[in-house]
């Protein structure tokens, strides 16, 4: 090896040992950057939680209307909703919000479905969702423990599916085991933000 070569080879050693570190620094920032499942579960709840329960409730007391009822201006301290924390899991419902989307021809949302990505939670973090309104949410297994004005009903996640840029998220809202309905959002990522494309009921009981 000349004594060019020997100089040249020198160079770049060190070279790569100056840079070394700061890959490493990039690596993590990177790393740090990409924003995992159940973040990206939490930042779509608390954008758009108000649009999963509506705000009527302000003024029924009632997360489910009536129909012709006329609404009442209550004083309410307290606008509770009970979350079930549990992170449900239903097949039949799968089944009908594939077919659902088949109809729809929605074919990215589809294949997300029918990948079945699998979340390494099965329970929600009340205290994550901040993004509320009004509304107080108390863990449902705890209602007696809390003085509300006003309960408005229960809503209950099943356990959603997403990527870095599309999510479903399919939610129960109920009074009683006799009154409720089940729904399924279809969302896409646009400048960093949760928009919904579609939604449609599942059933109602």
């Amino acid at each position: 090896m000349t004594m060019q070569e020997q100089l040249l080879l020198n160079s770049v050693n060190i070279f790569k040992m100056k840079l070394s570190p700061y890959l490493i620094i990039l690596s993590f920032c990177i790393i740090g950057c990409v924003e995992t499942p159940k973040h990206s579960f939490y930042n779509l709840v608390n954008e758009n939680f108000l649009k999963f329960v509506d705000t009527t409730a302000y003024k029924t007391g009632r997360l489910i209307q009536i129909p012709n009822d006329t609404l009442n201006s209550f004083n309410l301290n307290k606008i509770c909703i009970l979350i079930d924390t549990v992170l449900n899991n239903s097949k039949e419902l799968n089944k009908s919000i594939l077919a659902s989307i088949r109809k729809e021809n929605l074919k990215d949302f589809e294949e997300l479905l029918l990948k079945g990505i699998e979340f390494n939670f099965n329970s929600i973090d009340i205290s994550l969702i901040k993004k509320t309104g009004k509304y107080l949410l108390i863990n449902s297994k705890k209602e007696k423990e809390i003085l509300c004005s006003v309960a408005t009903g229960k809503v209950t996640f099943y356990k959603p599916y997403m990527t870095q840029n599309e999510a479903i998220v399919i939610l129960s809202i109920s009074e009683s085991f006799k009154s409720g309905y089940t729904s399924c959002w279809l969302f896409k990522k646009h400048n960093g933000v949760w928009e919904n494309i579609k939604n449609f009921e599942i059933e109602r009981w």
